[in-house]
């Protein structure tokens, strides 16, 4: 009887010990979690802030910055210059074209682009 009793307590100990380590393993998944979301805002805004900076950059000297124009997304410049038109896009440390950024620049490569003009008239819809 003492020795059903004794694994009784041990089962119960294992399960307590068990629960312990699955809400300690939660735990610790949130906040690498947390911190993995906290680099990768981080990585972001340095990403943002170099886009930005670029133009003062030694690798802008090839562009005219005064015919540069800053997009933003999903190309950061265009660059108007006396013989062509640039697309620019600004990656920082080991950062990767988006996969929207891939086809714009395929678009580009086939010569895909055109020319439209929107006119706009005092008529409302």
């Amino acid at each position: 009887m003492i020795f059903v009793i004794i694994s009784i307590i041990a089962l119960i100990g294992c399960i307590i010990w068990t629960l312990k380590l699955i809400d300690e393993k939660k735990f610790l998944q949130r906040q690498y979690n947390k911190l993995l979301s906290q680099k990768k805002s981080s990585e972001i805004l340095l990403g943002h802030t170099a886009e930005k900076l670029a133009p003062l950059t030694k690798a802008f000297d090839n562009y005219n910055i005064r015919d540069t124009t800053f997009i933003g997304m999903p190309i950061d410049y265009i660059c108007f210059g006396e013989d062509e038109i640039t697309f620019l896009e600004v990656k920082s440390g080991n950062s990767q074209l988006t996969t929207k950024q891939k086809k714009i620049k395929k678009l580009v490569q086939d010569k895909k682009i055109k020319w439209d003009t929107v006119r706009i008239s005092g008529d409302s819809r």
